[in-house]
């Protein structure tokens, strides 16, 4: 006889160990958000925006890393990218579009500083990071790493980015009017099914997909899922994917189950324990 069950908080990973030689060292990790803007429709000395991709730095579910692409080498001096997020979806909230966060990009001595707004009391106030952001620029190339534990989070927003000249006279919007839509893919639960931990048998756990916190309703597979097992704190021996025996004499302790699952680049951790028959 067999189980299913539902395991419905993760283990939130730390931002430790992104860094900049991380996401900007090698590839871009696998993108869950792209956007694009046609080369060419910039003017006045505003940075011509040509892309945006959104993924998450390290595997991690609390760092997001923005790469934002734009033509030519070079961000023009005075220059400045604004990153605007509406995080509740509201646009009667915030400013600037509905934003109720924006994030600006500025070019300095060959690097890129990033300041982090939020709407509060109405207006737009600098507030400083819990963690630290890291930021790079190189040919073409702004890349921003921080922690969604800033933003409070969000799952499901709206982004946009403009480059604005140095007097703020020219512009460039991506996408060229409001902003699009982006899902965080959190993964909020996973289904999997078990059978009744019994001494001296078998036990395994069967991974059936996961679902995300932008859309609870709908069950979608995870990129990978693997398993580990302490009986009584003490590791178990894997017999196989997701597959164990319980010694004969492990009758009345406890089983902990822990499933690590990928969806879109991103790692989540789910524990769940279980008394021995």
């Amino acid at each position: 006889m067999r189980k299913v069950t539902l395991v419905a908080a993760a283990l939130a990973l730390g931002l430790a160990g992104a860094g900049a030689g991380g996401a900007g060292a090698g590839a871009f990790p696998t993108p869950f958000a792209t956007l694009s803007d046609a080369s060419g429709d910039a003017l006045g000395g505003a940075p011509d925006l040509t892309g945006l991709t959104v993924g998450y730095e390290g595997s991690d579910v609390d760092a997001v890393v923005m790469q934002v692409q734009y033509a030519g080498d070079q961000l023009p001096d005075g220059s400045h990218i604004v990153l605007g997020l509406d995080t509740d979806r509201n646009a009667a909230t915030g400013s600037d579009g509905g934003a109720d966060y924006l994030i600006e990009l500025e070019p300095a001595s060959g690097k890129v500083v990033a300041s982090f707004w939020r709407w509060k009391g109405g207006s737009y106030q600098e507030f400083q990071l819990r963690n630290p952001a890291i930021t790079a620029v190189k040919g073409g190339v702004a890349l921003l790493v921080f922690c969604l534990c800033d933003l409070n989070h969000p799952t499901a927003l709206r982004i946009f980015a403009r480059g604005e000249s140095a007097d703020g006279s020219a512009s460039d919007s991506m996408p060229d009017t409001g902003a699009a839509d982006l899902n965080v893919p959190v993964v909020s639960s996973v289904n999997y099914s078990i059978p009744f931990p019994t001494a001296g048998s078998a036990f395994w756990a069967e991974v059936h997909g996961v679902r995300l916190a932008y859309d609870r309703l709908h069950l979608v597979p995870a990129e990978s899922a693997t398993c580990s097992a302490k009986l009584a704190g003490k590791q178990l021996a894997l017999t196989g994917h997701c597959r164990w025996h319980l010694p004969a004499d492990t009758k009345g302790k406890r089983l902990a189950l822990t499933i690590k699952v990928t969806y879109k680049g991103g790692a989540s951790t789910f524990v769940q324990s279980y008394p021995v028959s």
